[in-house]
Order: C-alpha cells, then sequence, then structure tokens
C-alpha cells in the first residue's frame, strides 16, 4: 500500500504568486496530494472532483463545503484509495443506499470499519453481503437480525 504523502510534491515549493488556477489543476494530475498545498481561494467543485477521481483519498481533504453526493460518489468510485476507507469522509447527508453499495463492491470494506459507517437503516442483507465478503471482519458490523448462520460463499464468514 501506498503510503499518503505528509506534505504533497511540487507545489508547495511554488510562490503563492505564482499559483493559477491552471497550474494547480496540472499539479495535482500530476501528483493528487498536491492538493493540500491549493489556496483555499483557488479551490473549487471542478479542482476536488479532479482530484478525487484520481484518488478518492483526497477526499479526506476537500473542504467540507465543497462535498456533493456527486463528488463522494466519484471519490468512492475511483478505486484508488490508500486506506480502503475514505467512506468515513464522506458526510452523513451524503450517506445513501447507492453510495453506500458503491463503497462495499468497491473495495472499501477492505477496512472492516467501513460498515460501521453506514446508517443502520441502509444496512440491508445485500450490503451487508457485499461487506462481508470484502473482508469477513466486517461482520461484527451487520445488525443481529440480518445474521442468520449461513456461511457466505468463499469468506467463511456467516450473514
Amino acid at each position: 500500500m501506498v503510503e499518503k504523502p505528509k506534505e504533497g510534491t511540487a507545489l508547495k515549493y511554488v510562490p503563492e504568486k505564482y499559483k493559477t488556477a491552471e497550474l494547480c489543476m496540472a499539479a495535482i494530475q500530476n501528483q493528487c496530494w498536491d492538493f493540500i498545498h491549493i489556496p483555499q481561494a483557488m479551490i473549487t467543485a471542478e479542482l476536488c472532483m479532479a482530484a478525487v477521481q484520481i484518488n478518492g483519498s483526497v477526499l479526506c481533504d476537500v473542504p467540507e463545503e465543497l462535498k456533493t453526493a456527486e463528488l463522494c460518489l466519484a471519490a468512492i468510485k475511483s478505486g484508488v484509495t490508500e486506506d480502503r476507507n475514505d467512506f468515513k469522509f464522506v458526510p452523513e447527508e451524503f450517506r445513501t443506499e447507492e453510495l453506500c453499495l458503491a463503497a462495499m463492491q468497491n473495495g472499501q470494506i477492505m477496512n472492516e470499519s467501513s460498515l460501521y459507517y453506514v446508517p443502520e437503516e441502509l444496512k440491508t442483507a445485500e450490503l451487508c453481503l457485499a461487506a462481508v465478503q470484502g473482508n469477513g471482519y466486517a461482520l461484527k458490523y451487520v445488525p443481529d437480525e440480518l445474521k442468520n448462520g449461513r456461511t457466505v460463499s468463499g469468506s467463511g464468514s456467516n450473514v
């Protein structure tokens, strides 16, 4: 697993007066973690979308006011994440059935606690099965009423 750079890369060495929208976009397309070195006034919805489509983990650095349902879904569906638990950075109001299922089916459950962040009312049999198939330890976050003692094929876990 690749670790998130602590400070981004080249953009941090560019003086503020030379940072343009075009330069910032080019920087994140080259190294998405340069996102943290973009001046707040230059961070736009378009820049955020470009960054999370490259690496969903950038969602953790997106200002809350720029997070939308579409942006969060793009981050989850990007398939490229650092800790495989970017779902925790999705604001609760955007944790829909579609987004939760996409997270569980797109490898977000590599960390079993991802299911923890799914609202209880959205924990369906389909979603929990996808989570447990991705990581058997997710079983501890499956509601008791959905655990029926049958073995999930290939995982050795009960749901």
